[in-house]
């Protein structure tokens, strides 16, 4: 594959099987809402594209704020994605009660097509953009799931890959599911980040 002038942000890198052009590092994001005092033990992400409306109709449409996927639960043609890891981001305000009930005794799965293809304990995807959990009280336990940084994520992929690559059109979502239903306070925002290059093929 040729490298070519490529634009800033841009890198070129060597696809097993597969010549791909303009690859760029970004992520896919989407936002899921827990309603205050209604019980879940379930939620899943990027099953509604922009513009959609919210699985809980109150919480409004999806704006670029809440989602950058343009077609539910698949990567646009002529795009592919080779996703590289995950990254979690709590709304800033949740309770300390809140926080405990949604790190503890969940997980995360990542399903392309029918396939489970990651599956780890919901504690384990670090948070992206901040420190999240809070407390006014000394010596009560303060919640942060990793540094805040845009480079901590939950990595996936073997050594040889270090990706897993989602075709065009191909379905993909992510599942958070929780061992007994929990209820939240207060309303809470998820959002889950999705990183990988995204390039399209050279036919």
């Amino acid at each position: 594959m040729a490298n070519g002038n490529l634009p800033a942000g841009y890198i070129a890198q060597p696809v097993p099987g597969q010549a791909i052009q303009r690859l760029s590092k970004e992520p896919y994001y989407d936002v899921a809402w827990l309603a205050a005092g209604i019980a879940i033990a379930q939620v899943t992400f990027f099953q509604v594209q922009l513009g959609g409306v919210f699985p809980v109709a109150a919480f409004g449409v999806k704006t670029l704020q809440d989602t950058n996927l343009m077609a539910a639960g698949q990567i646009p043609v002529p795009y592919h994605l080779f996703v590289q890891g995950f990254g979690l981001n709590v709304q800033y305000g949740a309770t300390q009660v809140d926080m405990n009930a949604l790190y503890n005794a969940a997980t995360l799965t990542f399903f392309q097509g029918q396939t489970p293809m990651v599956q780890t304990p919901l504690c384990a995807i670090p948070t992206v953009g901040g420190f999240v959990g809070a407390t006014t009280v000394n010596n009560t336990a303060f919640l942060c799931n990793g540094m805040p940084s845009p480079t901590n994520m939950f990595k996936v992929g073997s050594k040889e890959k270090r990706s897993i690559e989602l075709n065009a059109g191909e379905t993909f979502r992510c599942v958070i599911d929780w061992r007994a239903a929990i209820t939240p306070v207060v309303a809470l925002r998820l959002q889950l980040f999705m990183f990988g290059m995204q390039g399209i093929p050279v036919r």
